[in-house]
């Protein structure tokens, strides 16, 4: 079978190109595939079915072709909700909606009547030969903290939506109650001050977490590493 794949090129976002690399892996194991470029002819085109990895040039063709048509949403059913509302009638019962959660098919189906796509629901990959539990002591050993009773983590984008601000005021709750034991925070993830997505707020957003931390006392109560750490 013939897989055409359409914005299937490297991409500039970490999460993204991690997923891509998956759909790859994946579909060469078992397809041909053909980029889908802006010189294929997509209605003639012969191909047993098309993938939009991403980009919305198939959101807009003007015939459907004779092939079912793939769409991985990532997260369009939030982001999107107004271009979804202007292309989703060109979708025909063959098609199929790639979403990461069950919440994403929820929020699809309310834009349906009667006759809907398919969904397909495939979670974010995890390639469980590197990420796996590890033993407490040897976690302990490496990370830099000396006597501390308890570790939180938090892990993503340091932006305003994911509420990097309300898990320090959750920290510093903690550190009073149960003082005297010890209880540090454990940050992974970079700043994104030019976050094309969600750019509420963002230029600011390191200067208000710096004055935070100061506020609530936790400046020696937190450990940070950047998001380039690699998987190993």
């Amino acid at each position: 079978m013939i897989i055409g794949v359409e914005g299937f090129e490297k991409h500039s976002w970490p999460s993204v190109e991690r997923t891509r690399k998956f759909y790859e892996r994946a579909l060469t194991s078992q397809f041909e595939l053909r980029e889908i470029n802006a010189a294929t002819q997509l209605p003639e085109a012969q191909f047993d079915a098309m993938l939009a990895f991403v980009g919305n040039r198939m959101w807009r063709l003007r015939l459907h072709p004779n092939t079912p048509l793939l769409f991985a949403m990532h997260g369009g059913p939030i982001l999107n909700h107004e271009f979804l509302g202007e292309h989703l009638s060109n979708l025909q019962s063959c098609d199929v909606l790639i979403v990461n959660s069950t919440s994403d098919i929820e929020i699809l189906r309310r834009f349906f009547a009667d006759a809907t796509p398919r969904f397909c629901h495939l979670p974010l990959p995890v390639d469980t030969t590197l990420f796996r539990p590890r033993d407490r002591d040897e976690c302990r050993a490496i990370l830099p903290i000396d006597e501390v009773d308890y570790i939180i983590g938090y892990v993503g984008r340091l932006l305003p939506q994911r509420n990097l601000h309300q898990f320090l005021r959750m920290l510093a709750i903690l550190k009073h109650r149960l003082a005297p034991r010890r209880i540090a925070g454990l940050i992974i993830g970079n700043y994104w001050v030019d976050y094309p997505v969600f750019n509420y707020a963002t230029a600011n957003y390191q200067t208000y977490i710096g004055a935070l931390l100061r506020q609530l006392d936790l400046v020696e109560d937190v450990i940070y590493f950047p998001a380039k750490l690699s998987d190993e």
